[in-house]
């Protein structure tokens, strides 16, 4: 470890094994979080996030950044309810004989990430992470008359915060952007969903500040960026660059 004066010092034992539990953690939350969005339980996807730590943002693709647990809530569960909305809208008009009750008929949403880079800082504090993660989604598209099958590639890059809740302490986001790679129909190539227009996203609400930085989605027009960057080793959460 690196202490404020740069000095080099040796981790404790302890200290090697709450980093070494931190990283198995992580991959949990991680985890917990695809599946309560594949559940659609949308509404606990906020409590993955850091309740006792200022700083909470959401950063999805080129709609900005939200900021708060409310901002994190807006970003997140107010768009997918809105795709709910729209998907139980659509399946009762189209198949009134199945007697729709739940707006999420039909409706798919399953996330596997893989690939992860985590790095625990050096103090236990904090950890940032980045993955790729494959989707495979389903929702009603009201220009075909019926569900749609759909892929979608994003990266994501999370920073984390131990939280000193109860006897261990517990894990959160603090901060999440997530990078679109390409989204397009099950049986259409990224190739082709990029040169037609994409449909705006279901925003309800609008950001609190502009995004940080341009779409890195694929294109037959652009080169792909080193985006996000893998993370070093490093002391504190204050010594991190931006996500």
């Amino acid at each position: 470890m690196t202490t404020s004066t740069g000095t080099r010092t040796t981790p404790t034992r302890a200290q090697r094994l709450h980093r070494i539990r931190a990283v198995h953690e992580i991959h949990n939350l991680i985890g917990r979080h695809a599946f309560l969005n594949a559940a659609g339980h949308y509404d606990d996807l906020i409590d993955t996030f850091a309740r006792h730590t200022p700083g909470v943002t959401v950063e999805l693709a080129d709609w900005g950044v939200y900021e708060g647990l409310d901002g994190a809530r807006a970003a997140l569960v107010g768009p997918l309810l809105e795709m709910a909305r729209r998907n139980g809208e659509g399946m009762r008009a189209e198949y009134p004989e199945l007697d729709i009750q739940d707006d999420r008929a039909g409706m798919l949403l399953e996330s596997a990430f893989t690939t992860p880079v985590i790095q625990v800082a050096e103090d236990g504090g904090s950890a940032r992470g980045v993955w790729m993660v494959m989707a495979a989604q389903t929702g009603f598209n009201p220009d075909a008359g019926r569900p749609e099958a759909g892929w979608a590639w994003v990266h994501y890059a999370v920073d984390f915060v131990h939280e000193e809740d109860g006897e261990d302490g517990a894990w959160r986001i603090l901060r999440l952007r997530v990078v679109p790679r390409f989204r397009t129909a099950y049986g259409s190539s990224w190739v082709e969903s990029s040169l037609r227009p994409q449909s705006p996203p279901p925003l309800t609400t609008t950001s609190d500040r502009p995004p940080t930085a341009p779409l890195n989605d694929y294109s037959v027009t652009r080169v792909s960026t080193y985006d996000p960057v893998p993370p070093e080793p490093y002391r504190t959460l204050d010594d991190l660059p931006p996500l």
